[in-house]
């Protein structure tokens, strides 16, 4: 036993220190933890460290996704760009292969059917009925009902079958 006061070592039994006179309290030490009281503390915060580190890691391939999906559509919407300066300068066969590789980058449906219906009016510019019916209806798969998307495209083919009633009602 040790004294509180000056640290000198007390005998077992002892009431006071011999060095100091201060009264010999013993100390009362605690019975050692187990290895599992001392290291579930240790576990929980490691799991906590490791939820930590997979919700980061799940973040930032949200992000990395989110960013390259912008990336692979932004491609699509110049590629479209271009496609209708095609149009504009005459060479509709141009044209329609840049509509037609725009629908194939586009990743979001948004711009899938705004090449849809791009690539839909450059085959009715070019005479080809049916493949302009068919784009418009691939389009209106995508568009949400309801929407401005759904009701043009549905006037559109409507026009195309000759239901002008139909037409009329989108």
């Amino acid at each position: 036993m040790l004294c509180n006061v000056c640290d000198y070592v007390l005998g077992q039994n002892a009431k006071f220190c011999t060095r100091c006179g201060s009264p010999a309290t013993p100390i009362i030490f605690k019975k050692e933890e187990s290895v599992a009281e001392t290291t579930e503390p240790a576990r929980k915060n490691f799991r906590g460290h490791i939820l930590k580190t997979v919700i980061s890691v799940a973040i930032g391939v949200f992000i990395i996704v989110g960013v390259m999906v912008s990336i692979l559509d932004n491609q699509a919407i110049d590629t479209n760009e271009t496609g209708l300066q095609a149009i504009d300068s005459g060479d509709s066969a141009e044209g329609i292969l840049q509509h037609k590789l725009a629908r194939d980058q586009a990743v979001t449906d948004d711009t899938k059917i705004q090449t849809l219906k791009n690539l839909a009016y450059a085959y009715l510019g070019d005479d080809k009925n049916n493949q302009a019916l068919l784009t418009f209806e691939e389009a209106l798969t995508l568009a949400k009902k309801e929407s401005s998307d759904y009701y043009l495209i549905s006037g559109e083919i409507a026009l195309m079958k000759n239901d002008f009633i139909e037409a009329e009602a989108n």
